[in-house]
């Protein structure tokens, strides 16, 4: 590593930094004013409201889906970092272009459609961390990079009162309140396209610090096996030297006495030297192709359920999210004031551990431990939703187990955007870092989206939903406590060929 690549690193992962926060702010600015945009703005109604509604809200996450598991497969093989980023941006801006047009609601759908092809960009800059930084730096690492998006989806509602009574025009077209988020987000990736053009370079194509970590000790194997060889071929000259054989060919003839047959050599100890005098050839890399990489995956338990285990835990977080607002409205009779204090809190308490984990980072059993207490605030969230259906107008109590809600949610987050995701870079070579983060990212997607979807009619069925999602979270827990050795302890999956 040099000054120059270190340098590079620097302001590369600073620009991480700074697009993971206006990623948050992007996400969480939309979501907060597209009913309205729907509703007053282009009014829709009915049926068409719902729908548009839904439809917008999922392409949204199929779109990242879909760019997650296509363009890092694409990014692994090419390392172009600083085109990807310009690619990405490029997507971001004509999509939240289109979105600030309130001409139709399939502006919207196209826009959200086209802007979410930069859901592949966190799985890539996850990859480059992981090549980048030694494996004792990683954790403070991803905790400072999901720190960021934590505080651009807590900025994101702040920044909605910037355009509360707005009512201007820009370039023609009537900016309000409801479309002023995509106007803002368009300029917002304009200037990150500035920084990705003086501050983004390929890191990982210039040097994967990952593989050459790898190879010195696959080299460092090999020069013990070749000094243990040779200290073996010297005891044998020795031995030759006190029996009186006259030379080494001599030996082989001599018969086994045990089954009287000639003894056949195993090793070649004459040729371990390469003519040319260079240095022992590295093992044959591996196949990983398309087909053989989600083989490997898709056969290795503890990969296999790194993906549940994205699923669920943020098909919890999604439904979590969606339920308070209807149960502060329809059960507590609270008001807006006390929702988006809940969200305050559960982002600020996030916050928190995410500086704990960076400036203190955990020692593996501490980490796995919180995981562990991860799931057991999973099911205790649930509890905390069943007490709530029951209609208790303790206002104290009801207070009381809002606090305990945000902390157990803070706890839960952390499983999915620390635990998770730093145990899996461990298990994956540097080839495929970026298609697995992908297609980890897809799963916690698509139990977001389904989470989404299904929250309206959970909801309606709460006390029963909440006992069945307890029983699975405890046979998820069950299943991460059968994986401990595993997972406080990741080793790299091998590749096999598939015949």
């Amino acid at each position: 590593m040099d000054k120059k690549w270190l340098q590079n690193r620097r302001q590369t992962t600073s620009t991480f930094i700074l697009m993971n926060i206006s990623l948050g702010i992007e996400q969480s600015i939309t979501f907060a004013s597209l009913f309205i945009y729907l509703k007053d703005v282009l009014h829709v109604s009915g049926n068409r409201l719902t729908t548009f509604y839904s439809a917008i809200s999922g392409i949204y996450f199929l779109s990242q889906i879909i760019s997650s598991l296509a363009l890092t497969r694409i990014f692994d093989k090419y390392r172009r970092l600083k085109l990807t980023f310009f690619i990405v941006n490029n997507f971001t801006i004509a999509g939240n272009a289109l979105y600030t047009l309130p001409y139709s609601p399939w502006c919207l759908l196209a826009g959200r459609l086209i802007s979410g092809v930069a859901g592949c960009i966190k799985p890539i800059m996850v990859s480059e961390l992981t090549r980048s930084f030694p494996k004792d730096e990683l954790l403070p690492q991803i905790s400072r990079f999901a720190f960021a998006f934590s505080v651009g989806f807590t900025l994101g509602p702040f920044v909605n009162f910037v355009f509360l009574k707005a009512d201007f025009r820009f370039l023609g077209i009537p900016i309000t309140y409801a479309n002023g988020a995509g106007l803002l987000i368009t300029f917002l990736f304009i200037l990150m396209q500035i920084l990705t053009v003086f501050f983004v370079t390929d890191l990982s194509r210039e040097f994967d610090l990952k593989k050459s970590h790898k190879e010195s000790q696959i080299l460092e194997k090999e020069r013990l096996l070749e000094t243990q060889s040779l200290n073996e071929k010297e005891k044998i000259d020795l031995d030759l030297g006190n029996s009186g054989f006259d030379s080494k060919e001599e030996l082989t003839l001599i018969e086994d006495t045990s089954d009287g047959q000639p003894c056949q050599p195993t090793l070649d100890l004459d040729n371990e030297n390469h003519d040319d005098g260079s240095a022992p050839m590295l093992p044959s890399e591996p196949d990983k192709s398309i087909r053989n990489s989600l083989w490997t995956l898709f056969t290795s338990i503890d990969v296999v359920l790194i993906f549940i285990f994205s699923f669920f835990v943020f098909f919890e977080l999604i439904t979590y999210d969606s339920w308070t607002p209807m149960l502060c409205t329809e059960i507590l009779h609270w008001g807006i004031v006390e929702i988006n204090l809940i969200f305050l809190g559960n982002s600020i308490a996030v916050g928190i551990i995410y500086l704990a984990c960076y400036f203190r980072p955990p020692a593996k059993e501490q980490f796995y431990t919180l995981a562990v207490y991860s799931f057991v605030a999973g099911v205790c969230l649930y509890a905390i939703f069943l007490y709530f259906s029951l209609g208790i107008k303790i206002t104290w109590l009801n207070i009381l187990f809002w606090f305990l809600y945000i902390l157990f949610f803070a706890v839960m987050i952390v499983l999915e955007r620390l635990f998770l995701v730093n145990t899996l870079i461990q298990m994956v070579p540097s080839e495929i870092q970026a298609f697995t983060e992908g297609i980890r990212s897809s799963f916690s997607r698509t139990g977001a989206a389904v989470g989404l979807f299904t929250a309206a009619f959970s909801f309606g069925i709460l006390s029963y939903f909440c006992a069945v999602c307890m029983l699975v979270t405890m046979v998820l827990l069950a299943l991460l406590i059968w994986r401990k050795k595993h997972f406080q302890n990741p080793k790299m999956i091998n590749f096999y060929k598939i015949v």
